[in-house]
């Protein structure tokens, strides 16, 4: 479907498609809602992984309540993964991590991942597959301040909540 063509297979493809050492993804719906240094101040405690987003290490509600059974039923570690914003260093490790993510492409129904926008797969459990493969971690939700996404109609930008589920909230401003 559409989802994939755009989002999925383009995003599988990025580290073939930037011309840089060093990217800065960010989705259109991703928002930095006050003054940051995530750059500076938590990527450096990711200096070893070549591919970093945010999300969870542990997070049972994630993927629509059903990441913790595709992970035991698969022998997996499956950490959260948001893909609204993404660093990524052209490496060795980025070209394991995204041979993991298209390895994923190809087991997602078989793994028990679910369909997402016009029954199709989802970006975030390619990401994840990849990251556990690679006994990598996402930053944190709850350790940073700077980033709302999904907010509501109507509801005044920047949101006064990061909205991820299966953890405290923090608040932003």
């Amino acid at each position: 479907g559409a989802h994939e063509r755009y989002n999925v297979d383009v995003m599988l493809s990025l580290l073939d498609i930037t011309p840089f050492h060093e990217t800065i993804f960010m989705d259109s719906d991703v928002l930095r809602a006050q003054p940051c240094d995530l750059w500076h101040s938590e990527l450096p405690r990711h200096h070893n992984q070549s591919v970093t987003v945010l999300g969870r290490n542990h997070d049972c509600t994630w993927h629509f309540g059903h990441i913790c059974e595709i992970e035991k039923r698969n022998e997996l570690r499956l950490p959260h993964t948001h893909a609204g914003m993404m660093f990524l260093r052209k490496d060795a490790a980025s070209a394991e991590f995204f041979a993991h993510a298209k390895t994923a492409a190809k087991l997602y129904w078989q793994l028990g991942f679910r369909p997402f926008k016009q029954n199709g797969r989802a970006l975030e459990p390619h990401w994840s597959y990849a990251f556990g493969k690679m006994d990598w971690v996402p930053i944190e939700f709850g350790v940073q301040l700077l980033l709302g996404f999904e907010w509501r109609p109507g509801e005044a930008v920047p949101p006064t909540l990061l909205r991820a589920a299966g953890g405290p909230e923090p608040h932003i401003g």
